[in-house]
């Protein structure tokens, strides 16, 4: 009885066999249909991107203007004298308040205040 019994559960195992390798047949085709679509994708995508791209290129961007061409503008076509409001904001009493109090902080200059990071005037507020 145990040599029938054997011979019935092999014959099921080698048809699970069998139905598992259809199986995996059926899902390897699958992946490989998957990985070609994925690839047309990704070409496409890479198209698509080279144009937007090219494009691009061509598109009218705003027009920026650095500060540095502000500070030229402001002292060489309206004629202020860059130098002159150096001066202004550099005066002999702010240089003896940095000797005394460090060059980090907010110093009092005439109606406004510098503020200062490292003996560098960073902004000036009122």
């Amino acid at each position: 009885m145990t040599q029938l019994t054997n011979k019935v559960t092999l014959k099921q195992l080698q048809s699970q066999l069998s139905t598992l390798e259809g199986k995996r047949n059926v899902l390897k085709n699958q992946v490989e249909n998957i990985q070609q679509e994925l690839s047309l994708a990704n070409s496409q995508m890479q198209k698509i991107k080279n144009e937007i791209n090219r494009l691009q290129m061509f598109e009218i961007k705003e027009i920026n203007i650095s500060e540095h061409a502000i500070l030229r503008y402001i002292e060489r076509v309206l004629m202020i004298d860059i130098e002159q409001i150096k001066s202004n904001v550099i005066t002999d009493e702010l240089k003896k308040l940095v000797s005394v109090l460090g060059g980090s902080g907010s110093y009092p200059v005439k109606d406004f205040k510098v503020v200062m990071v490292n003996k560098t005037i960073t902004t000036i507020t009122n």
